[in-house]
């Protein structure tokens, strides 16, 4: 047992240089050596447990009668703060070496500039501490674990953190083999600056890409780190994927381990610690992809290896504001999503330029200009937006705009996976665009969506073969959700044929008060729809309204798919300005009423007026020609109330409705009216005589994955070849349409099934 003034006197020579409460579990005292078990350093906020320590010295003749050569030596332990708890500390203990700087006995316990000092393999907790140790509050503070190590003698200390992992709520971790400094003490205090030494680090950008191979230095200016500066660089690559310890989906962590080679990207800057004053350059060296493998696996890229990206960003903050410019430069990219085209699109690139403010406080980004170029093309953003985590709190507005280009150009700059309907269109002429929107979540009524898209300047120097053949009979081929195929005679002889004299006014009433109410007065499309698909959409969260005018829907069944892509949506919307400029608008209402799907099986309104009412179009009253509209937009669906013998009285209240408006808006006179406005639907039994049965025809078509679309239509394969459609089980080959002279008179209602495969 050692004497308890003595022990008593190490201690509160202990607390005073260390600055801390100290406890311990025994104390052997040596003529050169000290030796603590179970040493444990306490502060406000922060604990240090060292399971040994050892204080020695040798004694030797110097200028001084007698002097020492003090060594402090650990291993082993743990070190457990709340980081702006052990910032404070290391400041008052750097600081108490600093003002008593002369050596002395072993005695007393100083601490001195040649102590020579051995920390090794201390287990390092740097966190929010649990309620025993911390003050009450919440802590918003980093997890960072590690193992410390400290060696130094002579007012040269060597310290850093050996496989440190830094965890913050809501953020990508951070993790690093090692981060060491060499720290110099002098008589008149630290000596500055201090530059840590960063090695094999990895920091996550976003959920997709982390930083990696991260190597540099970071500078701290000032003895209390206000002013700091970095120089590092680095790779990309995904997350590493891992089984979660409670048995859940696998989650992301930080890649583990050097992927070596060149880096990718290098970043300076310099500034104050907070962040709020200061400028950082980022480099992006022009690589090719294949340089990050794992990377490249886990994108939507496919064969895009050789695929470059480079550029470089400068950031410059003061206060809340950070000023952006930079540029980026992409090229060869093949994408592969679902929610652009069926293939591939090849050789995406771009040039751009961006000039920006940012301002992370408020979520917020206004951009002074971005300009992005790909060939002849160029476009201009400007605008501001406003991103926080509350959807209610997010707002847009801006401007988009196009210079008078060339229609050519504009086409070209497209890749040919998002138009391969439109490969062999050559336009001639020039257009601009000029359009605005402004959108705030919390105030969706007052949405604004204007400008111009003027393509009046561009005309098709020659047309596609499947739009030039829609001035006269043709045979429209089209693949239904079940896998096969339904052909409709549209030639003059045909039984499947009705021309627009042949079909009841009402019929036409119908499906302008349905589908598209000024389809007579626009030139295809109508930009309150937009407006009104746009705020629906953004309401709902998700896509629920494409404002697709009749012609929009014509292009999509006569020549397209069903498909919810880019890729037919862009060339839907080229068709439509096409067939605006080709047909006449009674010949395109013509086209669309005898095309359109009514119900399983059931295209055209010749075909729907036999089916469900026994009648040819011409004979259809106004109330089921509301009906056969009110089908349209399910009409798969919505054949439930055929099989029926009768609409449900939710329909039924949709349906008195739709009739309503074809009175009120013109399209029916008073008499039509007045005559059917109480009378009951009544079907034909002709087709639903068996309920089972019917909706059996519904369920089969319901159960199909295979996406609607025109095989006779811009997306057929050559009438020389066989067919596949990817989307058909097996993608089973298709035999050729037959060529328009061998059509001829067919009997009945003029319809042909063809088996896919």
């Amino acid at each position: 047992m050692l004497p308890g003034w003595l022990e008593r006197q190490v201690r509160g020579t202990l607390e005073r240089r260390l600055h801390a409460d100290v406890s311990m579990e025994g104390m052997r005292v040596g003529f050169e050596e000290v030796r603590m078990t179970g040493l444990v350093l306490t502060r406000p906020r922060a604990r240090v447990e060292l399971p040994e320590v050892r204080f020695s010295w040798t004694w030797a003749l110097g200028r001084s009668p007698i002097t020492s050569k003090p060594t402090v030596r650990a291993k082993g332990g743990a070190l457990r703060a709340e980081p702006a708890a052990l910032r404070a500390w290391a400041e008052e203990v750097v600081a108490g070496v600093v003002a008593n700087p002369a050596a002395g006995a072993p005695s007393s316990g100083t601490l001195s500039l040649s102590t020579f000092v051995n920390v090794s393999a201390v287990r390092v907790d740097l966190s929010a501490l649990d309620v025993a140790l911390e003050s009450p509050g919440a802590v918003s503070a980093p997890r960072m674990v590690g193992e410390l190590y400290a060696q130094g003698i002579r007012g040269a200390l060597d310290v850093g953190v050996r496989r440190l992992e830094v965890e913050v709520a809501d953020r990508r971790p951070i993790t690093a083999a090692k981060i060491s400094t060499t720290v110099a003490l002098s008589e008149d205090g630290l000596s500055l600056p201090v530059t840590l030494a960063i090695d094999d680090a990895s920091a996550g950008i976003t959920a997709r890409i982390f930083a990696v191979d991260v190597r540099g230095t970071l500078t701290v200016a000032d003895a209390k780190g206000e002013r700091v500066s970095l120089a590092l660089s680095g790779g990309l690559e995904p997350p590493d994927r891992t089984e979660d310890p409670k048995g859940a989906e696998p989650v992301d962590v930080a890649p583990r381990g050097p992927t070596g080679g060149a880096p990718l990207w290098t970043l300076k800057a310099n500034g104050t610690r907070d962040l709020l004053t200061g400028v950082m350059d980022l480099e992006l060296a022009n690589f090719e992809l294949g340089r990050a493998p794992q990377l490249l696996a886990r994108l939507p890229l496919v064969d895009s290896e050789s695929a470059t990206v480079g550029g470089n960003l400068h950031f410059e903050r003061a206060g809340e504001e950070i000023e952006t410019t930079g540029n980026l430069v992409l090229a060869g990219l093949n994408i592969d999503h679902p929610l652009l085209a069926r293939a591939p699109v090849k050789g995406v690139g771009f040039r751009a330029e961006l000039k920006a403010s940012l301002n992370p406080g408020q979520e917020s980004v206004r951009v002074e200009s971005l300009r992005i170029a790909r060939e002849a093309v160029e476009l201009q953003l400007e605008g501001a937006l406003r991103w926080p985590e509350d959807v209610g709190g997010r707002a847009f507005s801006g401007t988009l705009s196009m210079p008078s280009t060339s229609c050519q150009a504009v086409l070209e700059s497209i890749p040919d996976q998002l138009i391969p309907g439109l490969r062999d269109l050559t336009l001639k002429g020039e257009m601009a665009v000029d359009l605005r929107a402004e959108v705030d979540m919390a105030n969706l009524d007052a949405l604004e969506l204007s400008g111009s898209v003027n393509v009046r300047g561009c005309a098709a120097t020659d047309l596609p073969r499947a739009v030039a053949r829609l001035g006269g009979g043709f045979v429209h081929r089209a693949m239904m959700k079940d896998g096969r195929i339904r052909g409709i005679d549209l030639t003059e002889q045909s039984m499947a044929w009705s021309r627009l004299e042949e079909i009841s006014p009402s019929m036409v009433g119908a499906v302008l008060t349905t589908e598209d109410a000024g389809f007579f007065r626009h030139r295809g499309f109508l930009g309150s729809q937009f407006k009104t698909a746009l705020q629906r959409n953004l309401r709902d969260r998700r896509v629920r309204l494409g404002a697709s005018t009749i012609t929009m829907q014509l292009a999509k069944n006569l020549l397209l798919s069903h498909e919810k892509t880019l890729s037919r949506k862009l060339q839907e919307m080229v068709l439509t300005w096409l067939l605006e400029r080709t047909y006449s608008k009674q010949r395109l209402m013509e086209l669309y009423l005898n095309v359109v799907e009514f119900g399983p099986r059931v295209y055209g309104v010749t075909a729907a007026s036999e089916h469900y009412f026994g009648k040819i179009p011409v004979e259809l009253t106004s109330l089921e020609s509301a009906w056969l509209a009110l089908l349209l937009p399910s009409p798969v669906i919505r054949y439930e109330h055929f099989c029926a013998g009768t609409p449900s009285a939710a329909f039924e209240v949709k349906l008195r409705r739709i009739h309503r408006l074809m009175h009120s808006r013109g399209h029916i006179d008073e008499l039509e009216y007045l005559l059917w406005k109480d009378a009951p639907l009544v079907f034909s039994e002709h087709h639903r005589s068996d309920r089972e049965a019917c909706m059996a025809r519904r369920g089969a078509m319901l159960a199909g994955r295979v996406t609607q679309r025109a095989v006779s239509g811009l997306l057929q394969a050559p009438s020389s070849e066989p067919q596949k459609d990817a989307s058909a089980p097996g993608g089973e080959t298709l035999p050729p349409p037959p060529p328009a002279a061998d059509v001829g008179p067919r009997p009945a209602m003029d319809v042909a099934w063809e088996e896919a495969g």
